[in-house]
């Protein structure tokens, strides 16, 4: 989701990003911690001469990976009716090889 928000948006404050994920501050934190050290987000304070603002940004590797993810929920519409267990160890797979540090 977070991913998403900034594809539709482009890049927005932290402070922005909570009542728009609807989460609070502290797990937005750690979600965007996670997501920087896998390459996906950047980070960059100092807004407008604000050290306390903080920028979030995709990386292109970010939507890369966005991209990925919404062509093999495509593929899970298409085949929907097929066994589900069996498609989810499929992309739990692919998502896990693509991701760093996994």
């Amino acid at each position: 989701m977070t991913l998403e928000e900034l594809v539709a948006a482009g890049p927005a404050r932290q402070v922005d990003l909570i009542p728009r994920l609807q989460i609070t501050g502290q797990t937005l934190g750690r979600m965007l911690r996670s997501l920087e050290e896998r390459g996906l987000v950047s980070r960059s304070t100092g807004i407008n001469g604000d050290g306390r603002q903080i920028l979030v940004t995709i990386t292109q590797q970010g939507t890369d990976l966005l991209m990925q993810a919404k062509r093999i929920e495509a593929t899970f519409r298409a085949l929907e009716g097929q066994p589900v267990e069996e498609l989810r160890a499929d992309l739990l797979t692919i998502l896990r090889t693509r991701l760093p540090n996994h």
